[in-house]
């Protein structure tokens, strides 16, 4: 599973960064930042009503989400979401819900499908799905990541609210909060790990499934995100200059690069999947010409 295809890791670097060049990764990701910006919106839509529903009792559960959203996002794009965010939970409601739901679905599975066509350029196979067959697996992987999400969502706040009940019963687990915060964050990036996985290994229109390989290039994605995020959020909070050049636009523009950086480091993933899997499948075509 985390093989690397026989190759030295000189030669996957040189390789990712050969074929990235070469599949214009930074045209692509700025294509799927653009579905995953559309898709965004009516995500938005979807969280804040259902916090509307479901939490509406409980104001530090939404001010939790908000807090998990600030860790890991510009503090300019934070910004306008939280703006959004509060105006969409003002006026939730059950029609926004199932609107939302619908528009998430449908511009999310375009995000997938854009995915889809990125993994197969890397791959290097024949495109030979129909497009409605392509339609209907980017939605079943939406469908199946947005569970997975959810439940990282419910991981996350579970456990908070776990700690706190056993803080509060036996002082003697006071301390267990902080270690409830470790646990949670790393079923979140266990989960989001599962995300990638079934994207990278369902995603390549190959003919036989080959899930060797596919955990690399999931945890490099994982952690590529997770460094280009650090990096923006610091860069942008330190050095960055968006508001004089942007003005009122900042928040959108920092929303639009963390989203675009997000994008390339799934496409990087998939390049690196795509080296492996080359890597592994030489190597047996010349296991298999050295026996005969």
């Amino acid at each position: 599973m985390w093989s690397r295809g026989g190759l030295s890791c000189r030669e996957l670097v040189r390789q990712i960064v050969q074929r990235s060049l070469e599949h214009d990764l930074g045209d692509r990701a700025a294509l799927l930042s653009f579905y995953l910006l559309v898709a965004f919106f009516p995500l938005l839509i979807v969280l804040s009503t259902l916090v509307g529903f479901l939490v509406s009792s409980e104001a530090s559960t939404y001010f939790n989400l908000l807090g998990y959203l600030d860790r890991i996002m510009p503090t300019s794009a934070f910004t306008l979401v939280r703006a959004m965010l509060n105006q969409l939970a003002e006026g939730a409601s059950r029609s926004k819900l199932s609107l939302g739901l619908m528009l998430s679905l449908w511009t999310a599975s375009s995000g997938v499908v854009a995915i889809i066509d990125a993994l197969d350029l890397a791959f290097q196979v024949e495109v030979t799905r129909s497009w409605w067959r392509r339609r209907l697996l980017a939605m079943g992987l939406t469908l199946c990541i947005g569970l997975l999400l959810a439940a990282a969502w419910a991981a996350l706040f579970a456990g908070h609210s776990a700690a706190k009940l056993f803080a509060g019963a036996l002082p003697l687990f006071a301390g267990l909060g902080e270690i409830s915060s470790v646990v949670r964050w790393l079923a979140g990036i266990i989960l989001l790990m599962l995300s990638l996985t079934l994207i990278f290994g369902l995603g390549p229109n190959l003919k036989r499934k080959h899930w060797v390989g596919v955990v690399p290039g999931a945890a490099f994605a994982l952690l590529c995100w997770g460094i280009a995020s650090v990096g923006l959020r610091l860069y942008l909070s330190n050095f960055g200059t968006l508001s004089q050049s942007y003005g009122s636009l900042a928040g959108a523009i920092a929303l639009l690069l963390w989203l675009y950086l997000s994008a390339g480091a799934i496409l990087l993933g998939g390049e690196l999947n795509a080296a492996i899997w080359r890597g592994s499948k030489t190597r047996v075509k010349s296991r298999s010409a050295s026996a005969g």
